[in-house]
């Protein structure tokens, strides 16, 4: 079924799609990453690194678009 304008916010299709397990193998990058160079005492929610978001849709490092059950209409700023 394709998708009409008024599914997409911000640039994000409003629907779920898991392309990798979570976290996916970028995640577990970042993950790895961050145990080396942050303090064990700051911990995260969510076991993944999101890249952009709209409406009620994340989309993480890896692709997968999730339900955001906490939010609507947040903004992030895509990163590389």
């Amino acid at each position: 079924m394709p998708i009409d304008s008024e599914h997409v916010i911000n640039g994000v299709t409003q629907e779920r799609n898991l392309v990798t397990e979570l976290p996916g193998p970028r995640s577990q990058a970042l993950l790895a990453r961050k145990a080396d160079a942050v303090s064990s005492g700051v911990g995260i929610g969510l076991p993944v690194f999101v890249t952009k978001a709209g409406g009620g849709i994340l989309v993480d490092a890896n692709g997968n678009s999730l339900i955001d059950m906490g939010s609507v209409n947040a903004t992030i700023s895509q990163f590389e």
